[in-house]
C-alpha cells in the first residue's frame, strides 16, 4: 500500500480504524491510501495496461516516465504529455519519418515510444483510408504545452505531405502554414506567471488535402482573444510578444519612421515590471516575424500599416488625462496624441476630440436611434 500519489509515497506500518500510520509515524486517512501498482514502477507506455488503476498509480507511472525524459504516455488512443520545460531531442525530420514509416503493429507494440507524431500519423492515415475528415483535439491547462504540440502536429503533416511544387521537402502552401505560427504567437501569445509563451486565444487549423494526401490549402480561425491584456497587464506578466519584438528588433530607420522607443518607455509595457524574459530573444523573434510576413504573402503596405498601428497603440498608452470625475476630461499634454495622429495620418484635433468625448446611442422609438456626444 502507499499514501497518496506519486508525489507522496510512504509505506504503511499499521491500520487503525479509519486511519493508518506510516513507517515514518505520520497519521493518514484510509481514504488517502491506495494499492501500489507494480506496473507503474516500470513506467508503462500505455496506462490501460496498469494492473491497478487509480489516480495514484497514474501519477506514479507518469512520474517514472517523466524522469526518463519520456514525456508522452498513451491511454488507449489518447496521448498524455507532461511539459518538460526544456528542449527535447526527438522532434527532427528524421524522427518524423521514423513514425511515418513505422507499421501500425510496431506502434501498437510500442517498438517506437509514444509520441505526438504517432497521433498525427493515425489521423493522417485514417483520413487517407476513409477519405473523410479527421480532427486532433489538443487541450490542457495553461503551460501544459498546447502551443508546442500544435506545432509538432503541423510539422508532421507538412513533412509527410508532398505537394507537386515541393521544394526542400515542403510545398509553398505547406511552408505558409508552418510560417503562420510566428505571426500567431507574436500577436496572440504572452508571458504569464505560469508560462512564458501562453496562448491568450483559441485557434482552429483547417488543413485541406487532396485525394493523394497532399496539402492543397488551409484556413486558421482564431477566437476569444484576451484584448484586455493590451492595456492592463498583471505584475510580472507581459502584453503580447509583438510589442516587445518591435521595440527590441526595429532598425534605426524603423525607429525614426514609426517613433519606436525601448519597451520601458511605454506605460502599457512597463506597468507590470517585466519587459524582458530569460531565454526569449525578442530581437531575433522580430526577424522571424518579418520573414513569416514575407512567406505568408503579407504585402509591404500591409506590414507598414501593422507597424503604424502597433506603435500608435503604445503611444496612446502614454496619453494622460486630467479632470474630476464629474467634469469633462481634458488631455494633459498632447505629445503622445500628436505622435499617434502623425503615425495614423489623421487630424490631431479630431483625434483629441474622440479621446475626451463619448458617443452614446439610445432607443428613440421604433426604427429610431438618438445619438448624444458627452
Amino acid at each position: 500500500m502507499q499514501v497518496g500519489g506519486a508525489w507522496k509515497k510512504a509505506q504503511l506500518k499499521n491500520v487503525d480504524g479509519a486511519s493508518a500510520t506510516t513507517a515514518a509515524g505520520d497519521k493518514v486517512a484510509l481514504k488517502d491510501v491506495a494499492t501500489i501498482s507494480e506496473n507503474a514502477k516500470t513506467g508503462m507506455p500505455d496506462m490501460i495496461k496498469l494492473d491497478v488503476l487509480h489516480s495514484a498509480s497514474i501519477l506514479d507511472n507518469l512520474e517514472v516516465r517523466f524522469f526518463r525524459d519520456e514525456i508522452y504516455t498513451n491511454v488507449g488512443s489518447v496521448l498524455l504529455s507532461v511539459n518538460p520545460f526544456k528542449r527535447m531531442e526527438y522532434y527532427t525530420n528524421d524522427h518524423v519519418w521514423q513514425y511515418a514509416k513505422a507499421s501500425a503493429l510496431a506502434l501498437k507494440n510500442f517498438d517506437l515510444p509514444p509520441h505526438i507524431y504517432s497521433t498525427a500519423k493515425t489521423a493522417y492515415e485514417t483520413m487517407l483510408r476513409s477519405q473523410g475528415n479527421q480532427s486532433v483535439l489538443i487541450s490542457g491547462e495553461s503551460g501544459a504545452g498546447k502551443t508546442e504540440a500544435t506545432k509538432y502536429v503541423l510539422q508532421y503533416l507538412t513533412t509527410v505531405s508532398k505537394g507537386p511544387d515541393a521544394e526542400g521537402g515542403q510545398s509553398a502552401i505547406e511552408r505558409m502554414i508552418v510560417d503562420s505560427s510566428p505571426i500567431l504567437e507574436a500577436f496572440g501569445n504572452a508571458k504569464t506567471v505560469r508560462n512564458n509563451n501562453s496562448s491568450r486565444f483559441g485557434k482552429f487549423f483547417d488543413i485541406q488535402f487532396n485525394g493523394r494526401g497532399e496539402i492543397v490549402g488551409g484556413k486558421i480561425t482564431d477566437y476569444l482573444l484576451e484584448k484586455s491584456r493590451v492595456v492592463q497587464v498583471a505584475k510580472d506578466e507581459r502584453s503580447y510578444h509583438v510589442f516587445y519584438q518591435l521595440c527590441a528588433g526595429a532598425s534605426d530607420t524603423e525607429r525614426e519612421k514609426y517613433k519606436i522607443g525601448t519597451a520601458d518607455k511605454f506605460q502599457y509595457l512597463q506597468q507590470s515590471g517585466c519587459t524582458a524574459v530569460p531565454n526569449i530573444d525578442d530581437a531575433a523573434e522580430y526577424k522571424d516575424l518579418l520573414r513569416s510576413f514575407n512567406s505568408c504573402k503579407v504585402t509591404a503596405l500591409e506590414v507598414d500599416a501593422i507597424k503604424r498601428i502597433l506603435t500608435s497603440v503604445l503611444h496612446l498608452g502614454n496619453a494622460k488625462f486630467s479632470g474630476a470625475e464629474d467634469a469633462a476630461a481634458e488631455l494633459d499634454g498632447t505629445e503622445a496624441v500628436d505622435t499617434v495622429a502623425e503615425l495614423l495620418q489623421i487630424n490631431e484635433g479630431k483625434l483629441r476630440g474622440a479621446l475626451i468625448s463619448r458617443t452614446m446611442s439610445t432607443g428613440g422609438g421604433r426604427g429610431r436611434v438618438s445619438v448624444y456626444k458627452i
